[in-house]
């Protein structure tokens, strides 16, 4: 051996499985020879029970075991948790594809085809325990489904086993086609052999007949000998079908030669005829197969597969009695011979000879010679069958690899490790990358990286370069042909060598769409988080707004009753004025909780958002100053919306208003409205949002821009970037709610230092816009008529009985429903109106209404409230014909409004 040995190769203990006694001796005495330490197991089982003594480095297994085959066995290792990293060397005579799947699904790090050299066997340790050393523990594990004979299989591998699997199978393969080189030029070394051995016997044949002139029979039967061994000859070098090579040599025979008849029976190992054909006998020959086919081989055959040389029998009576052909013999003497090459036997060659030539020894020489040309010719047809089928494997094999590199999903580079050149690549490469597989092979790996991210990638790759060790990088961002980018995790294996170059082999996981959805989650989130949160802090805001509503009721109320008993010039009278003014104060920021928290009452109508623009502009232009330019973009077949046009009104006036305390330089205000289809994408992205035709209104600004932290919080109530005493932080806390209730969303869109977007999308309805309404204002507040007032909360009860008595009217007073029930039923005279609060413990003033309808139909409502409620409002709009009064509210308006229900 002339291998080096290697000096660690001592330490080195190697488990090898064989069932076979010589293999397993060969085995061990060529790896001692070697250097190793080695452990023979008898089969699978033997084997599993050594590996917790010995803990071997290596175990080399046969795959044809009895009891437990040697996939199974690897199977076992690799499932080990203490024994799975072991490396496991398959050793078997099968080829087909199937085996090398199955070897590969095993988990078998190498896959090696008998018979073998010692050298290779060498070389493939040398190169597992090599690389063993520098394995990761954490191996990315890859699927490919394979498509063999029809069959469906889907093999699971780590990427390293995956490469050494393919390289080694490639091996294996330009090992086999070496083989195949080197038996072509065998073959045509025979061919020239053979032609010499002609050219020999021609010679040799020519010039006994010149020597034998006497001889005139001899002459002319050795000239048929000639002609005959030509024509097999010819028939040997040129026919590469045995059917025919066959039958044509028993013709030779019996045309050209002189023998009477002549039969070929090519056999297998078991003696079972595969093959025959016969010249000169004819139906006898078809019992003589059926004799063969049954086991009962004639004694010529007997004894031409056990004997060496030419049988000849001479007693025909005596041992070709049974024969179906005897009677072809009478007169000859039957010869026979083996054909065999290379102490292969395919068959027997017989024929009946005159027995004037049957004792000639030149005569059995060439006989038997014949026979040998022929099994030659045989041997040749099998080599060449082999070559093909060999080169069809070869091909399979290549093609099997083929849909592997370019059916999976991952895109793969295999690129030349000193110059980064892109060798080759799959198609999932194009297509992750947009490049075609030419334009990929001129460029580098610099080329697929943005500029950014070239230092970090170069520096992993020379790392890698240096170490060879596997390489993974996450979220490595690709350039893509058209300039946009996407992100992959990129694992790299140890090096290849291709064409006497060392090439990496780079598996490209595209994870841009994970990326994106894992952003668009905690967007969504986000966004719920503080839906959520708007609505809680709303819930809040409207019970605090309802029970202030309350309060201010009676403060108000109260205020401007003393006010009006009071003269002129009292001095109290200016502090009076000052808890009215600030009771008024307190009612709007109330009005903007309530907004904020969707519950004060719209009363919404079909409406044009242009119209609103342009009725707002001269006032827009003089709340914003002459030093903002104010643009106003309105699309001309602006679709219709169903809202309340005040609370239209005051949206557009505060984003007017943020607008210009953010253009502190001046700039430029746009408003603009555009018909817009939400699609599925941007519901998707936006909660709360629902696919569909909307009319959007857009507020946008050239000034100051806010950050993203301020806008997380910029529809909080309270939350105000302006300086104390400049904001209440109630203005768009108020516009969300506003939309919100009005089945809108809000959208902004800012960047410090690019001004600020706001965009509000109302839903679009396929209405027109009717005529409006006014109500006629009463002639006179006074009145006689009877009320019932029903109001839970005693301050509020006490002004509005005060207000109304003032006015002339007769009161009947409850604290809730039940009580305004026994009242109504006491009273016997008519109840004109019913002044009743909405929400009040027991029964609110819906039930109550429809309690009372039922023994005073007649009987009419206005009901009052500090937010809204479903007992007359639902989802912020009021029922129709309800009469309803918003809390707070002054003498004035109460008694408008009264009059104004006991007048319809």
């Amino acid at each position: 051996m002339n291998a080096k040995k290697n000096p660690s190769q001592g330490k080195v203990e190697i488990l090898a499985v064989e069932n076979s006694p010589t293999q397993a001796e060969k085995l061990k005495y060529f790896l001692e020879r070697e250097g190793f330490r080695i452990t023979v197991a008898e089969d699978g089982n033997q084997a599993l029970a050594l590996l917790g003594e010995l803990r071997p480095t290596l175990v080399i297994s046969d795959i044809i075991m009895p009891g437990m085959n040697g996939y199974e066995l690897c199977k076992r290792i690799k499932s080990d948790e203490i024994n799975g990293d072991i490396p496991v060397i398959l050793l078997t005579s099968l080829t087909s594809s199937e085996d090398v799947l199955e070897g590969l699904a095993c988990g078998a790090d190498n896959f090696i085809t008998k018979p073998y050299s010692e050298e290779y066997l060498l070389s493939i340790i040398s190169r597992i325990l090599a690389s063993g050393k520098i394995r990761k523990s954490e191996r990315m594990r890859i699927g490919v489904e394979v498509v063999i004979g029809g069959k469906r299989r889907f093999i699971t591998a780590d990427q390293q086993q995956m490469l050494s699997l393919l390289l080694s199978t490639y091996e294996a393969a330009v090992h086999r086609n070496t083989e195949l080189i080197q038996t072509q030029d065998h073959l045509r070394s025979l061919n020239e052999r053979l032609e010499d051995i002609v050219q020999e016997r021609t010679t040799q044949l020519s010039k006994e007949i010149l020597e034998r002139k006497s001889a005139e029979e001899r002459e002319r039967h050795l000239n048929i000998v000639l002609r005959s061994i030509r024509a097999v000859n010819q028939l040997i070098t040129k026919e590469k079908d045995i059917d025919r090579l066959i039958q044509e040599c028993c013709e030779v025979l019996v045309t050209y030669q002189g023998f009477k008849h002549a039969w070929i029976i090519l056999m297998d190992e078991a003696c079972k005829p595969i093959r025959s054909v016969e010249f000169g006998i004819g139906e006898p020959f078809m019992r003589l197969k059926e004799l063969f086919e049954k086991g009962d081989i004639p004694i010529c055959v007997q004894r031409a597969l056990s004997e060496p040389g030419l049988i000849i029998i001479e007693d025909i009576a005596t041992d070709c009695s049974d024969c179906p052909i005897s009677p072809f013999y009478q007169g000859q003497n039957p010869v026979s011979t083996r054909l065999e090459y290379k102490g292969k036997v395919y068959g027997i060659l017989a024929a009946s000879l005159p027995p004037v030539y049957a004792q000639e020894k030149e005569e059995h020489k060439l006989f038997k010679e014949m026979g040998g040309d022929i099994a030659f010719a045989l041997y040749n047809i099998e080599q060449e069958e082999k070559h093909v089928e060999d080169e069809r494997k070869i091909f399979e094999q290549e093609e099997r690899f083929r849909a592997i590199f370019e059916g999976v999903a991952e895109g793969i580079l295999i690129t030349e490790t000193q110059t980064m050149k892109i060798k080759y690549n799959n198609p999932a490469m194009c297509q992750m990358l947009g490049y075609t597989e030419d334009e990929l092979k001129h460029m580098t790996v610099k080329d697929i990286h943005p500029p950014e991210v070239l230092d970090r990638v170069i520096s992993e790759f020379e790392i890698y370069e240096r170490e060879n060790k596997p390489m993974f990088q996450e979220h490595i961002p690709c350039l893509r042909k058209d300039g946009t980018i996407i992100y992959t995790d990129i694992i790299t294996t140890p090096r290849i060598i291709i064409d006497g170059r060392h090439h990496s082999s780079t598996f490209f996981l595209d994870i841009t769409e994970r990326e994106k959805a894992e952003d668009d989650k905690k967007k969504m989130e986000a966004q719920s988080l503080q839906s959520q949160k708007l609505e809680a802090v709303g819930r809040l805001t409207g019970g605090i707004a309802h029970d202030f509503n309350n309060i201010l009721t009676t403060i108000i109320g109260n205020a401007d009753i003393i006010l009006m008993g009071m003269p002129k010039g009292d001095p109290t009278r200016r502090g009076l004025e000052d808890i009215r003014a600030a009771g008024d104060r307190a009612a709007a920021l109330t009005h903007q909780l309530l907004a904020f928290s969707r519950k004060q009452i719209l009363q919404p109508v079909i409406m044009n958002l242009n119209e609103t623009v342009n009725n707002m502009d001269k006032m827009l232009r003089r709340i914003i100053g002459e030093d903002i330019e104010l643009m106003t973009i309105l699309s001309p077949d602006l679709g219709q919306v169903e809202a309340d046009v005040g609370q239209i009104e005051q949206i557009i006036m505060n984003l007017a208003v943020n607008a210009r305390d953010a253009l502190l330089k001046g700039g430029k205000l746009t408003i603009e409205t555009a018909n817009v289809d939400l699609d599925e994408g941007y519901a998707r992205n936006h909660i709360a949002v629902t696919p569909g035709p909307y009319v959007m209104l857009s507020v946008s600004d050239t000034g100051t821009g806010m950050t993203r932290e301020v806008q997380e919080h910029l529809f909080e109530p309270f939350f105000t970037t302006k300086e104390k005493a400049k904001g209440t932080g109630l203005g768009l806390s108020s516009i969300y709610g506003i939309v919100k209730q009005s089945k809108g969303n809000i959208w902004v869109y800012s960047e410090p230092g690019k001004g600020t977007t706001f965009k509000v999308y109302f839903p679009k309805v396929e209405k027109s816009i009717g005529k409006e309404k006014k109500d006629k204002k009463p002639k006179t507040l006074t009145g006689s008529e009877t009320i019932l007032i029903v109001e839970d909360d005693e301050m509020v009860r006490n002004f509005t009985v005060r207000a109304l008595k003032g006015l002339g009217y007769r009161i009947l007073i409850a604290a809730d429903g039940q009580e305004a029930i026994r009242i109504s039923g006491d009273h016997e005279g008519p109840i004109h109106l019913m002044l009743t609060d909405v929400v009040m413990p027991g029964m609110n003033g819906g039930e109550l209404e429809e309690r009372l309808r039922v023994f005073r139909p007649d009987i009419k409502t206005l009901y009052m409230s500090g937010y809204t409620d479903n007992a007359i409002v639902h989802h912020g709009v009021l029922d129709k014909g309800k009469g309803f009064l918003q809390k707070p509210f002054t003498p004035d308006s109460l008694g408008r409004k009264v009059r104004e229900i006991l007048d319809k």
